[in-house]
């Protein structure tokens, strides 16, 4: 059972700090992986390529525009049976897959590639959804660790490296996801000669529910003046006065009021980089790492704004389904069965009810010297119409029986009715 196979790991993930995570490996039968692995060579254009400071050589593809062998797993990870085993896995109710793949799909890092740390976006707007989990399956064969690209998870603070993880073959590595969830693989993947191409992020599907029961994600202003810091110490300190973010920013993490958007992704630093990176390029001290991509807005928050903030927050329920309730939403779920039912009627009901029809005025219209065929297959002449029900049929010389009218299945001839005496 899914529950069953999940209760080993679960106390270990569910226990894990700065936040939930854990990681499996030989998850899934391998013979799959080869196939998606194989399909991987000929890949279509990809939905979004990255090449920024803070997600360089990157890009992602959505399943349906990929083979069925790839499709496929996909399809069977969103399915009931792995969503038991997540619920048990981390402890959340209520999961829901996101048939949508936001940000999700086949991501692929090429060798230079990487991802800086960063904290996900929390809010599936299509579904009003909370994003609660994130899963990878990599599919990286004879990967070795000194090649970069390990996936990383950070403290709350973004001072200190608290795990990695290889991101070797059939390895799956789940954690939750929240504001300060911060992780990435900063270190560029540094292939050697003739390695295969890397790909980093093979498979990536984020589970959603409603708003988290204890901690909701709401999106709020940045007080007034704050700036993220700049990508070096002296460009900072050209900002002018008031606008510049104040020391020590990065490393006591978000400030109150940082915009929930603002956490997406990373730009750049103010800071030495540590040793690890220096060479690479691909990361920053933790004290100066930027929260997000944009700077904030300064003044005071529109007054219209917030009240709309208020008013999505109250309907961000997990009973989401009741946004598109209503008379529309129920006649919606109706209209496939009544296509259905058409259907059947012309092509099923509405013919047979025809030949019923015909075959009764057949029957009622038998008389003497018709030449019929009955069910059985058994041919004769109509010499007698006795009632309403029977007939004699002679099906030899003087060889007569009587038969049912509903018995007959065919007129083979008729004979004309007798002129009216004059």
């Amino acid at each position: 059972m899914p529950r069953a196979a999940a209760e080993p790991a679960a106390a270990a993930y569910q226990a894990a700090q700065p936040y939930p995570r854990g990681s499996l490996d030989d998850f899934l039968p391998p013979e799959i992986l080869h196939r998606v692995r194989a399909e991987l060579a000929a890949l279509p254009e990809a939905e979004t390529s990255c090449n920024r400071p803070q997600e360089a050589n990157k890009v992602s593809y959505l399943p349906e525009r990929l083979p069925a062998c790839i499709r496929n797993p996909f399809h069977a990870l969103n399915a009931r049976p792995f969503v038991m085993f997540l619920e048990q896995l981390t402890g959340i109710p209520g999961l829901i897959p996101d048939p949508w793949f936001a940000g999700g799909g086949v991501h692929v890092i090429g060798t230079g590639g990487h991802l800086d740390i960063h904290a996900d976006f929390n809010h599936h707007a299509r579904l009003n959804l909370e994003r609660r989990l994130n899963v990878l399956i990599y599919l990286n064969e004879d990967r070795r660790e000194d090649w970069g690209g390990s996936f990383e998870i950070w403290d709350k603070p973004m001072e200190h490296k608290v795990a990695s993880f290889v991101p070797v073959f059939n390895r799956m590595v789940c954690f939750s996801t929240g504001s300060d969830t911060w992780h990435g693989n900063p270190a560029p993947v540094n292939h050697p000669p003739g390695a295969a191409t890397d790909v980093a992020g093979a498979v990536l599907l984020y589970r959603h529910m409603g708003p988290h029961p204890e901690k909701p994600h709401d999106p709020v202003q940045a007080p007034p003046g704050q700036r993220r810091p700049r990508r070096s110490p002296d460009r900072a300190a050209r900002i002018p006065a008031g606008r510049a973010a104040p020391r020590g920013l990065a490393a006591a993490g978000p400030p109150a009021g940082t915009r929930r958007a603002d956490l997406i992704r990373t730009r750049g630093c103010s800071g030495p980089r540590p040793a690890p990176y220096a060479a690479g390029g691909a990361a920053c001290h933790p004290a100066g790492w930027r929260i997000g991509c944009r700077a904030i807005a300064t003044g005071p928050r529109n007054p219209r704004s917030r009240a709309l903030t208020r008013g999505r927050r109250m309907f961000a329920t997990p009973a989401y389904a009741q946004a598109a309730g209503g008379a529309a939403g129920a006649f919606t779920s109706f209209v496939p069965l009544i296509l259905i039912f058409a259907i059947m009627y012309f092509l099923l009901i509405r013919p047979q009810q025809k030949k019923l029809k015909e075959h009764k005025a057949m029957v009622e219209a038998l008389r003497r010297g018709d030449q019929v065929l009955t069910q059985g297959g058994i041919l004769g002449k109509v010499t007698k119409v006795m009632d309403d029900n029977t007939v004699e049929v002679e099906i030899a010389d003087n060889v007569r029986v009587k038969v049912q009218r509903q018995t007959i299945a065919a007129v083979l001839s008729k004979t004309e009715p007798a002129a009216a005496a004059g």
